[in-house]
């Protein structure tokens, strides 16, 4: 598994069902080209770098024939990427990743009922991050990716 290292600000999350305090990693603003996902289950990241990455375009284009002739605003298109990108990524500690993911879990109970909050004075800290890849879906044929994205389309769509 290959691993950059990035500097993330470090926030203090506070889960609101057991009480547990934990960090949270994440960029301390808006960075261009490059994305944090999450796992499914919210505790552990790894690093989307957009510009390089060669499943993006792919997906966006498979989602784009599916709905081909139907209208898909910008704002739907992001929301079933997110939804469905994830079945590209190869797993990250045996882990699932989802796209749509935004928030992280608590360690200690698994909920995602947390509040995040920045830590003053602003604390960065160099994080060795996975790098987001893509090897099994690389294997695949054309009609397996396609079917691949059409039944994850086809779930997000069921599941509104």
């Amino acid at each position: 598994m290959e691993v950059r290292e990035v500097m993330l600000d470090m926030f203090e999350g506070r889960c609101l069902d057991c009480g547990g305090i934990f960090e949270i990693f994440n960029f301390p603003d808006f960075q261009y080209g490059q994305r944090i996902l999450r796992t499914a289950g919210g505790e552990d990241i790894a690093l989307l770098d957009c510009p390089h990455d060669t499943a993006m375009p792919e997906v966006s284009e498979l989602i784009r024939n599916e709905y081909r002739g139907r209208p898909l605003k910008d704002s739907q298109f992001a929301k079933l990427f997110n939804k469905v990108f994830g079945v590209v990524c190869d797993p990250i500690d045996g882990k699932t990743l989802d796209a749509s993911r935004v928030g992280a879990s608590c360690p200690h109970c698994k909920s995602s009922n947390i509040n995040t909050y920045e830590i003053v004075p602003r604390v960065s800290v160099a994080v060795k991050v996975p790098i987001v890849t893509h090897k099994v879906w690389e294997q695949l044929a054309e009609n397996q990716k396609r079917s691949l994205i059409s039944e994850k389309l086809a779930q997000a769509r069921s599941t509104k």
